[in-house]
């Protein structure tokens, strides 16, 4: 029993390596297509190109494709998938990977959305578009006509004037490029990384979109702190302040949203003017002078 046992084994193990390197050898599982699929904010695939606003064209699907090189030839299930975002991503920055999929025998499917321009930081002639995660999409011109529907991010000095963004960080503009990240190494855009998504969350119960609500986002230095002045739309006309982004921002953010709703509600005139201010201790003022 003993001896039929282990030939059984033996056996077993010959097909297992037989398997293994027929599958090696064979081309049927080695990668020789790949494709773009797009999903939509509601996560619905998009079976229309000209539904996207940017990768609208099959030429321009192809350039991602292209952008990124790919291991043709390799064992599908062996692929590092991980390796390629980073790449699609930076070579690409409209696109926002959701993940990258295997389809047997011989096909990987890079699922996607597009990133929108949601802000913009203008220095000298050109302006940066930036999305919801800070990632720089494009440089175009300050008289691009595309600007008046995005919110501009702004520095400005305790007496009110603006400075350039860049100048104000020590960063040449030349350092940035499209597919960067702006937030990286950013201490005060990483302090309201996610601002974008708490002031989503409030328009949307307030039918509102970002850009009909805030018109700028303005830091101030004071001190040795940073302040935020965000300037809202009709018909809530009102500067939201809020002291000291470096601490305790989300709670803080929330709150003066908490209050500017209540406001709504018990005197809506007053949202027409005025300020909301929270300051570096979290306590909330309302002034309409």
């Amino acid at each position: 029993m003993k001896t039929k046992s282990k030939r059984l084994i033996i056996i077993f193990s010959v097909i297992c390596v037989l398997v293994f390197f027929s599958l090696f050898s064979s081309q049927i599982f080695k990668l020789k297509v790949v494709e773009v699929s797009f999903f939509d904010d509601n996560n619905k695939q998009i079976n229309n190109l000209q539904s996207n606003l940017f990768f609208n064209t099959k030429e321009k699907v192809n350039k991602i494709i292209s952008s990124t090189k790919f291991d043709y030839g390799n064992l599908v299930f062996l692929i590092n998938k991980s390796s390629y975002k980073l790449s699609l991503e930076r070579n690409n920055p409209y696109l926002k990977l959701k993940n990258i999929e295997i389809k047997f025998p011989n096909k990987l499917v890079v699922n996607a959305s597009e990133r929108k321009p949601e802000f913009y930081i203008l220095s000298y002639q050109d302006a940066y578009l930036l999305d919801a995660d800070f990632k720089l999409l494009e440089i175009v011109k300050s008289n691009n006509e595309n600007l008046k529907n995005l919110t501009e991010i702004a520095i400005l000095s305790t007496q009110g004037e603006k400075i350039n963004f860049f100048n104000f960080f020590d960063v040449l503009p030349s350092v940035y490029e499209a597919g960067q990240n702006l937030a990286e190494n950013n201490r005060v855009l990483q302090s309201i990384l996610n601002l974008p998504l708490m002031l989503n969350n409030y328009t949307y119960q307030n039918y509102l979109s970002m850009q009909k609500f805030c018109s700028q986002i303005n830091f101030v230095e004071n001190l040795n702190t940073i302040n935020l002045n965000l300037t809202t739309l009709a018909p809530n006309g009102v500067n939201l302040v809020i002291e000291d982004i470096f601490k305790n921002f989300s709670q803080k953010f929330n709150k003066v949203l908490n209050a500017l709703s209540t406001l709504k509600v018990r005197e809506p005139i007053k949202c027409t003017y005025g300020t909301l201010k929270i300051d570096a201790s979290g306590n909330c003022y309302w002034n309409n002078l």
